[in-house]
C-alpha cells in the first residue's frame, strides 16, 4: 500500500475517531435531534442538485436512510445527550460488527467459524464489564442502551447496504449517501419537535453559535462526505481486507480524544472492559490470519520433530 493511501486512511480514521468528541461539544449548543437533522441537510444540499439519483429503487434508499442515517445517529446523539462518554460510545458502537454478522447468518446464510464466535463472546464480556463498571460512576445505563441500539441500527443498515451492492452492483456509494441523506431529515425534525427541549430549539435557531455551525460543517463535510469518499476510494484501490482493519483505530482515537479533550476517565473495570472489547474485535476481524498463524506454528513444530 502506497504512502498516500496510508495517509488517507489514517486521516479518515482520525476524523471518525474525534467525531464523537465533536458531537458531544456540539450538543452543548444544540439539542440532539435538531443537530442531527441539520447535519443531514448539509450532507444532501446542495450536492443533490448536481449528483444524479443512484439506480436503486426508492424503497432501498429509504431503508438505507432510516437505518444507517436516522436510526444509528438518533440513538447515538441521544445517548451522548444523556451523558454517554464519547470515548466509550466510539467503542460500543463497534458492536455493529457482530450485529451485522448475526444478520448475515440469518438472512444470507453466512457462516461463522468458532474463532469468530470466540471473538464475539470476548467482546460481549467486555461490554458486561463496562456495564458493571457503571455502578461506580454517575453514568446512566440509558446511555449504554441507546448506544447499543445505534450499533444495531448500523448493523441493519449494513445489511441494506449489502443487499443494494448485490442487487445493484454498479451503484455509486457516494450518490447513495447523498440521496439517502434526504430520508432522515424529516424524521429528525419531527423528533426534535416532539422530544427536544422547546426552549433550546428556539434558542439554537434564533441565536446560532459559531461552535454549533462549525460542528455541523465538520459532521456534514468532514465526517460524512470526505470520509465516505476517501474510504470508498481506498477500498476500491486496495481491497476491503487491507483497509477495514484500520477501522479498529477509530475507538482507540475516540477513547484518547475523549480523555484529553473532555477529561473523560475510566475506572479499572471499565478500562479492562474496553481492552477486552478491542481484543474480541481483533480476534473476530483477524480470525483467518490467526488460524493461518496457528497452523504454521503447528506445522513448524511437526517438522521440527
Amino acid at each position: 500500500m502506497d504512502a498516500r493511501s496510508v495517509f488517507l486512511i489514517l486521516l479518515v480514521v482520525f476524523v471518525w475517531g474525534i467525531n464523537f468528541v465533536i458531537i458531544t461539544l456540539g450538543l452543548q449548543d444544540m439539542p440532539p435531534f435538531l443537530l442531527a437533522g441539520s447535519r443531514f441537510i448539509f450532507v444532501a444540499l446542495p450536492l443533490i442538485f448536481f449528483i444524479p439519483k443512484p439506480q436503486v429503487p426508492w424503497r432501498w434508499i429509504i431503508w438505507y436512510g432510516l437505518t444507517i442515517s436516522f436510526g444509528q445517529f438518533a440513538f447515538l446523539f441521544y445517548a451522548l445527550h444523556v451523558g454517554m462518554p464519547s470515548g466509550q460510545a466510539s467503542l460500543i458502537l463497534q458492536m455493529q460488527v457482530f450485529v451485522t454478522a448475526i444478520l448475515g447468518v440469518t438472512i444470507y446464510k453466512d457462516t461463522i467459524n468458532r474463532l469468530q464466535l470466540f471473538g464475539g463472546f470476548i467482546a460481549f464480556s467486555g461490554v458486561v464489564c463496562l456495564l458493571i463498571g457503571v455502578l461506580d460512576t454517575h453514568i446512566s445505563f440509558a446511555g449504554y442502551f441507546f448506544t447499543l441500539c445505534a450499533a444495531c441500527s448500523w448493523g441493519v443498515g449494513n445489511i441494506c447496504n449489502r443487499t443494494i451492492s448485490v442487487r445493484y452492483p454498479h451503484t455509486n456509494m457516494i450518490h447513495l449517501v447523498v440521496w439517502a441523506s434526504l430520508v432522515p431529515v424529516l424524521p429528525f425534525f419531527i423528533s426534535s419537535y416532539l422530544l427536544d427541549n422547546r426552549e433550546l430549539v428556539i434558542q439554537a435557531i434564533s441565536y446560532p453559535t459559531l461552535s454549533s455551525g462549525l460542528t455541523i460543517v465538520y459532521l456534514a463535510f468532514a465526517a460524512s462526505l470526505f470520509c465516505y469518499s476517501a474510504w470508498g476510494f481506498v477500498i476500491a484501490k486496495h481491497g476491503t481486507a487491507n483497509v477495514v482493519p484500520f477501522a479498529l483505530l477509530v475507538p482507540v482515537i475516540g477513547l484518547f480524544s475523549g480523555s484529553f479533550i473532555l477529561g473523560e476517565t475510566l475506572n479499572s473495570l471499565q478500562f479492562m472492559g474496553c481492552g477486552i472489547i478491542i481484543i474480541g474485535l481483533c480476534i473476530y476481524i483477524f480470525n483467518q490470519k490467526i488460524k493461518l498463524w496457528v497452523q504454521n506454528q503447528r506445522d513448524s513444530g511437526f517438522n521440527a520433530n
